[in-house]
This record gives structure tokens, sequence and C-alpha cells, in this order.
């Protein structure tokens, strides 16, 4: 894959997703994008689900199906379409050095998969800031200010639906 997003304004999205980043369940598509420097602001919240700034997405019931993402240096400010501002759905990524400022709903969403990291980001005047289920992530050296719930939330799990592990109970997880 390869590819880079960067120095871009997404604003005002009505409907769907910022970006979208998703890889087939495939050991020849494992990614490796890079996200950075973009601007992500003023989603408001209108539809029920699926209005996210950034998706990290590997389709398909595979286990441990890693895309190799890097989110840094951006900017999500007043991002309330969803309540996964980030939402990662596949293993092996990397949030960091990123700002996320006045969301009254969203988080960093570490929703399925295993090993990602989420460090050095700086949260103020947010909903939640890292929403971890799964196994081995790092979450460190992250600045919480003002969160309206949870600086970080470790899910209990539950709602498999049709033997996908959405919401999978978080263990082993370091934060520092």
């Amino acid at each position: 894959a390869y590819n880079v997003v960067e120095n871009c304004l997404f604003s005002n999205i009505m409907a769907g997703f910022g970006l979208s980043i998703v890889c087939a369940d495939s050991p020849h598509n494992i990614g490796q994008n890079m996200v950075r420097n973009n601007v992500f602001r003023d989603a408001p919240h209108i539809l029920p689900n699926g209005a996210e700034a950034i998706v990290l997405y590997t389709e398909g019931l595979q286990k441990n199906n890693p895309l190799h993402s890097i989110v840094e240096g951006n900017v999500f400010d007043n991002w309330n379409g969803d309540e996964e501002t980030v939402s990662v759905k596949s293993a092996m990524n990397i949030i960091r050095n990123n700002v996320f400022t006045n969301i009254s709903r969203g988080s960093v969403s570490l929703r399925r998969e295993t090993g990602n990291i989420v460090e050095s980001n700086y949260f103020a005047n947010v909903d939640i800031g890292v929403w971890v289920f799964g196994a081995n992530h790092v979450i460190r050296n992250n600045i919480f200010l003002n969160t309206k719930r949870e600086a970080v939330r470790l899910s209990g799990g539950g709602n498999l639906t049709a033997g996908d592990p959405v919401f999978e109970t978080a263990k082993n997880n370091l934060i520092a």
C-alpha cells in the first residue's frame, strides 16, 4: 500500500468518515500507511454511527491482521460525529503526537485486534481519551486534561456478533 495522507483539511463532514483506510484480509495487503499533519474539525453528530475522523480497518475475521499504519501530528478539534474519533480495527498501528480537543463524544478506540501503540498524544476537553478493547496494546506518555468521562477506559467486552470479536475484553495492556 504505502499511502501517505498529509497536510489536508477535513472539515464539516456531514456523513461518512473523514478518512477510511481499509485493507483486505490478505497477507499481501499489509498496509504501511501514513496519516500526518492533517486537521480534522467541526463534524457534527448527525448519524447514529459511522462518522469517525479516521478508521484503520482490516476486513475479514482473521485474528491479528496487521495494518502497520501511523497516524501522527494531526489535530482533531470539535469532531463529534461518532463515539470513535479514531477507530482502530486492525493490529500493529501507531497513533502518536496528535492533538484532540473539544470533542464532546469521541475517543481513540482500539476496538479490535492487538499490539497497537497510542503515545505522546494531547487530549483536552474530550469525552473519553482512549477506549481499549483487546490485548497487548501500549498506551504511554499521553496527556489527559478535563475529560468528560474516563481518560482511559478498559472494556469488559461483550456484544460479539457472528463470531467477530468486535468488543474483546481488554487484557495484557500497558498504560504508563
